[in-house]
């Protein structure tokens, strides 16, 4: 009988801890899963600043005049 009470114990003090170990388990994860939104947040407003820089460059480089190259000059036209 106090074998069966002395299992019966440890078997609720192992459950509670295994309860005790996967709700901080769990917190860890909360915590991690917090800081990777944060840092896709980060990401994505980054890359809305990438492509607004992106897209004032190519509106400014069509408002301008094209670039003008210089010319070549054929080596057998010169004097």
């Amino acid at each position: 009988m106090e074998q069966n009470k002395l299992a019966s114990r440890r078997f609720r003090e192992r459950k509670k801890a295994s309860w005790s170990q996967t709700v901080i388990e769990a917190d860890r994860l909360g915590l991690i899963n917090k800081e990777l939104k944060v840092k896709a947040n980060e990401l994505e407003l980054k890359i809305k600043w990438i492509k607004e820089a992106l897209r004032k460059s190519n509106d400014n480089s069509s408002s301008q005049p094209p670039h003008h190259h210089p010319i070549l000059i054929h080596p057998c036209n010169t004097n």
